[in-house]
């Protein structure tokens, strides 16, 4: 299009007007003084009228004309149309007399009425702002339609244009592409539109060009092409809006053309020349999407996709990629969420540089010789096997959700992102891949080691995510970390004869077991796989010792024999697959229990675990009422839960004569080896004792454990031990820091671990109950650990009626101790027997009680003993340790007869009546004070108690000072200075007992009575 730059002067302006188009057709001008209203003059007006024309740049073209002016100052604009026909000017608006209120891009029809008042008004925001006007001619009418644009910034024009394939090379089904150069960015209000026809512009279509800059491009479809067709098409500027895409309105719209011919340009469409069949009718739609193609017949030009360098062709139901191989220029190939099967040849396509065939069901991918491949995505697929070995720039590869049994990446050297979940992997080696940042090898149920270089093991950090819901192990590249999953430097395979490569016994090997094994060994592994139909028993006093987890493939089996240990160092290792853990009970009879707790997890019920024990015995605890209560056999076992569960029903009974022999019963447990940090969640109803259990295949360190809830429970544990036999009372065994009294056998020698399977009873101070790693041991019953050294310096003494043993209890003079209640040392008793004998804090019974070091051989300890019938009772050592397996005597006290017994030399047996007597007996380490001869008259001195006071009388001598003793030496009371002949002691705490009070005069004479409190 042709314009003139310069602001004409008003003269000079209408001059140029009217010459330029008065030849052909009637001449619009925009009449106004800066858009402001209030002007005048007649109506019509000779063409020499005084009109205030706006300074315009003018311009013509598709039967139109424009003018061009911007506002000298922001505000309300009023302005007509001034029409010049034959030789008369007449000023249009809208409607005449009225002032009427216009907006950019809109249309509006001017009247056919003169006027001289009313006008079009806009309200200007900025004088910067340029506005164009464009009318198109109105012939003999002098009714015109007109339209304005306001464009924040200069008005730009085509200084360009080029065509993508040229004029001479358009062939059939193939799109067109229009670049128009613009001579400046465009300012906001304006665009820039393509017009294309096939019949001289009866029908057209307008396009939008895209783009930034002053470079814009749009498209001339594939369909449009077809063979011979006449295309013509030219390129416009215009506002930012409302051109229609039928183009009736582009000749209005149009403002600045390329040139004023009309048609600017124009092609013929030539042949396609040879085509390239597609068979699958959806690759080939997909093919007319896009431009490249434009009849659904099985075939496509190869000249339309040759030199095609990106293809996305997702989600288009593509079950056959026949004919990609003409595709020579391509190097991005996106085909995910399609229908492909069996194998796809890619290695065709030398140029690849990043191929996404996520989602579909390929069985195999040939990549090889593809250098450039840079990224390779076939998550959710179904291949088998991947050559990578020529994919050498590779640094993003997805291969998760496959079927892979192996996956050799050592050629991947540049690979920066590797994913290769949910797939069958035996093994990996990522050894040499400096590069790798983000690596996720999750749910390869198989998997039994991840080979990485001892040096790059320091720059790779495992961490578990979500293990319960989706088992997941991420690395992250962090090279303030440490490895801390599984450097498995080596591998050492199990045959069913020997190891290949060496037994695992320092925790550097990767185990696989691939044959039937039984050693009498320890394993000491980075991890362990039992694979390939492998049989493996751990026999009894034999720990495997892993960091990472294991893995047992289906159709292996692993089992640990009864006091055999699985230990785990990694709380994040998950372990895959079942195991066999077995479990022997102590020596019971029919109607004998034992409380019982899993191992592992599963869907193991109680029925599958003891399935010869009556339906209707099997209990849980029931915390509010404080009884067992029978519980459906159907169920499965709880996480670190207790559940009490008699003996098979065809178990030996007990007979009392000829005495029959229990026997021991061995129960296995089945399910995933439970591992890492375990919380139970306890009842806080009741008494608040709860049943739980050891939920590892590994002893617990009984210490750690209390020590590690001591917020959370009150300290000591309950063993269940009760038989159902003549001479069995108790119930539970007391265990504490301090040790344990072992009431009715023990099903473990060791008392300072929890073993397998074990469940318990704990009395809850908060609602959690914890399980971790650390409290963990490799215990076999005959081994002996400490985690540090404590002074422990212990008593166990034995309750017997007659000759049946009742119940035992404990005194520990140990470390940490004091003489008060020391939640994790001092056992409460359960009162789970009407007959005990136990030590007392205060007036509350302790199974098992601690007491302060050093150890101090006057100190005198109160017991309590209890009876429900009449009898005949003994008390004695069972066992002693530390400075009382010396020489350090042992004495029990009976207040009520007086008579001392050194019970490191004998037992004491005693008749006792029915009921609670918590003064009888003391347990003391010195002999009883011997009441000294008196150098005072003994009978001028009266002693007698009344009313809980006690009363001396000297006679005529004064008293000095007066001591009052119990009969095991411990000072209760005394008075200094006394200086009269009477004394009177109140409020002296002591009852039932005899007391020795010395009385020393003023002369230093000495008087010792006795008397009955």
């Amino acid at each position: 299009m042709k314009h003139c730059n310069q602001i004409l002067n008003r003269n000079y302006f209408l001059y140029l007007f009217l010459s330029v188009f008065a030849a052909t057709f009637g001449q619009n001008a925009l009449v106004g003084s800066d858009f402001a209203s209030g002007w005048g003059g007649n109506c019509p007006n000779p063409s020499n009228a005084g009109f205030n024309y706006l300074g315009l740049t003018t311009g013509s073209g598709a039967s139109g004309t424009y003018g061009l002016t911007k506002s000298v100052s922001p505000g309300l604009k009023y302005f007509r149309f001034g029409v010049e026909w034959g030789g008369t000017t007449s000023q249009l608006t809208i409607t005449p007399g009225s002032d009427v209120d216009v907006i950019p891009n809109a249309t509006y029809s001017l009247n056919t009425a003169c006027t001289t008042n009313g006008a079009m008004k806009y309200n200007v925001p900025n004088a910067s702002y340029n506005y164009v006007f464009k009318t198109l001619n109105a012939g003999t009418n002098p009714t015109g339609t007109f339209v304005f644009f306001e464009v924040q910034g200069a008005v730009r024009s085509i200084t360009a244009v080029t065509q993508s394939p040229l004029a001479s090379s358009v062939t059939e089904c193939h799109s067109t592409t229009i670049t128009a150069t613009l001579d400046g960015d465009l300012a906001v209000g304006q665009a820039v539109y393509l017009r294309y026809t096939t019949n001289g512009y009866i029908n057209s279509t307008v396009v939008k060009l895209t783009g930034s800059g002053t470079t814009f491009t749009g498209t001339i479809p594939s369909f449009i092409n077809a063979l011979g067709a006449n295309v013509s098409y030219y390129l416009f500027t215009a506002g930012d809006s409302n051109v229609a895409t039928n183009g009736t309105n582009a000749d209005l719209y149009t403002i600045n053309l390329n040139n004023n011919s009309g048609p600017n340009y124009s092609y013929t469409v030539i042949s396609g020349g040879p085509t390239t069949a597609i068979p699958d009718l959806n690759f080939e739609q997909a093919l007319i999407d896009l431009n490249l193609d434009c009849t659904l017949d099985n075939k496509v030009f190869t000249g339309n996709i040759s030199s095609l360098t990106s293809l996305d062709i997702s989600g288009k139901n593509i079950s056959n990629l026949t004919g990609i191989e003409a595709f020579s220029s391509l190097k991005d190939l996106y085909c995910s969420g399609n229908l492909l099967t069996g194998s796809l040849n890619l290695s065709v396509l030398p140029n690849l540089r990043y191929i996404d065939l996520e989602d579909n069901d390929l069985t195999g991918l040939n990549i090889t010789g593809l250098t450039d491949l840079v990224t390779l995505i076939v998550w959710k697929n179904n291949l088998t096997s991947l050559d990578l070995s020529t994919n050498t720039n590779m640094d993003y590869l997805d291969c998760d959700d496959n079927a892979f049994t192996s996956l050799d990446v050592s050629a991947l050297t540049n690979l920066n992102q590797f994913y290769c979940s949910g797939n069958v992997l035996t093994g990996l080696d990522v050894r040499g891949l400096t590069n790798l940042v983000n690596f996720e090898c999750a749910a390869n149920s198989s998997l039994s080691c991840i080979l990485v270089d001892n040096v790059d093991a320091a720059t790779l950090k495992a961490s578990t995510i979500d293990p319960l819901q989706s088992p997941s192990t991420y690395w992250t590249k962090d090279p303030a970390a440490t490895y801390s999953y599984c450097d498995c430097s080596l591998i050492t395979i199990w045959n069913g004869s020997s190891w290949d490569n060496g037994a695992p016994t320092n925790g550097t090997y990767a185990a696989i077991i691939s044959g039937d094994y039984s050693q009498p060994a320890n394993i000491n592994a980075c991890t362990l796989a039992v694979i390939s139909g492998a049989i493996v028993t751990i026999p009894s006093g034999y720990n495997v010792t892993l960091n990472a987890p294991i893995i047992v493939a289906s159709g292996s089996s692993f089992t640990l024999s009864s006091n055999a240990n699985l230990i785990q160092t990694n709380k994040s290792s998950i372990n895959l697959g079942n195991i066999n853990v077995n479990r022997t009970s102590s020596s019971l009879f029919r109607l004998d229990y034992t409380l019982w707790s899993s191992p592992v997890a599963g869907t193991q019920t109680l029925a599958g675990f003891s399935p010869l024990t009556l339906s209707n015995r099997f209990y849980e605890y029931n915390t509010t009422s404080d009884v067992y209560n029978s519980v459906s056999n159907g169920i499965s076992f709880g996480l670190a839960k207790g559940y009490l569960i008699r003996m098979p029903n065809s178990w030996v009974d007990y007979v009392a004569s000829p005495p029959s022999i229990p026997a021991s019963w061995t129960g296995t447990f089945s399910g995933t080896p439970n591992n890492g940090d375990i919380t139970y969640t306890m009842s806080l109803a009741g008494n608040k004792y709860n049943a739980v259990g050891n939920p590892y295949p590994s002893a617990l360190i009984m210490d750690n454990f209390i020590l590690g809830n001591s917020s959370n429970i009150s300290g000591p544990l309950y063993f269940w031990r009760k038989r159902n036999d003549a001479t069995n009372s108790t119930s539970y065994s007391t265990c504490t820091t301090a040790g344990c009294t072992l009431n009715n056998g023990h099903p473990y020698a060791n008392t300072d671990f929890i073993s397998v399977g074990q469940g318990f009873i704990v009395k809850a101070t908060k609602a959690t109950l914890k399980f971790t790693n650390a409290m963990r041991i490799a215990n076999t019953t005959n081994q002996f650990f400490k985690t540090k050294q404590i002074e422990k310096n212990r008593i166990w003494l034995n309750l017997l009626a007659d000759t049946t043993p009742i119940n035992q209890m404990l005194l520990a003079y140990m470390t940490g101790a004091t003489m008060e209640i020391d939640p994790a040392i001092d056992g409460a008793y359960i009162n789970d027997s009407p007959t005990a004998l136990n030590s007392l804090i205060g007036n509350e019974e302790f199974a098992v009680q601690g007491r302060s070091l050093p150890f101090d051989g006057t100190d005198v300890v109160p017991l309590g003993f209890k009876t429900a019938s009449d009898g005949n009772f003994t008390i004695a050592i069972d066992h002693v340790d530390g400075l009382f397996a010396t020489a350090q005597d042992i004495y029990l006290f009976d207040n009520k007869t007086g008579i001392e017994t050194n019970l490191k030399t004998s037992s004491y047996a005693f008749a006792a009546t029915a009921g609670v007597d918590n003064t009888r007996f003391t347990l003391k380490y010195q002999k009883t004070l011997k009441v000294p001869a008196s150098t005072t008259n003994n009978n001028s001195v009266w002693v007698y108690k009344n009313k809980g006071s006690l009363y001396v009388n000297s006679g005529a001598k004064a008293i000095y000072s007066i001591k009052v003793y119990d009969v095991q030496g411990r000072l209760l009371a005394e008075q200094k200075e006394v200086k009269s002949n009477t004394a009177v002691i109140s409020n002296l705490k002591a009852s039932n007992q005899v007391l020795i009070v010395q009385i020393r005069g003023d002369d230093n004479s000495e008087v010792t009575k006795k008397v009955a409190n």
